[in-house]
């Protein structure tokens, strides 16, 4: 948690904001770190950020629908309050950038590295494969060296 979350609370919009800054710093913590996981590559425990990450989403859209109910009531927040809930908006903001674009970066990286062995692969592939209705390697001679495929699914 920062220091953003501990916020007084004088009037509903002022509570309202409390709980969106505490949302938002609470949200923007865990995509620091899921943020930090991924460039690091440590993908063990990715999952449960994940799934806390959803879990921190909902509650922060469900202040933000409540900050968009108060309207006109905060204007009325107190300037401090004010200033933490702009900080707050903005750090969230930033870590969801940092994370999107360390998210794609993984994402692209995967992706080369199994069209890579995808690859890889194929150039492997460079006679027959299997058995013929002999029982022998198809295309090869007694003393050829046999060819095995499995089946691995990435």
């Amino acid at each position: 948690m920062t220091a953003t979350t501990a916020v007084s609370a004088a009037s509903p919009a002022d509570a309202t904001a409390a709980r969106a800054v505490r949302a938002s710093d609470d949200l923007a913590d865990l995509l620091d770190r899921e943020t930090a996981a991924v460039r690091a590559l440590k993908l063990e425990g990715l999952d449960e950020l994940i799934r806390a990450k959803a879990s921190l989403l909902e509650a922060y859209e469900a202040e933000a629908k409540r900050l968009a109910e108060a309207g006109d009531d905060l204007v009325l927040l107190d300037a401090t309050l004010a200033e933490r809930l702009r900080g707050a908006s903005d750090r969230l903001q930033r870590s969801a950038a940092a994370n999107g674009r360390a998210l794609e970066i993984a994402r692209n990286a995967g992706s080369r590295i199994v069209e890579m062995i995808v690859e890889c692969a194929r150039r492997a592939q460079h006679g027959p494969s299997g058995y013929g209705a002999n029982g022998r390697a198809a295309g090869g001679t007694r003393d050829a060296a046999v060819s095995l495929r499995l089946n691995q699914t990435l």
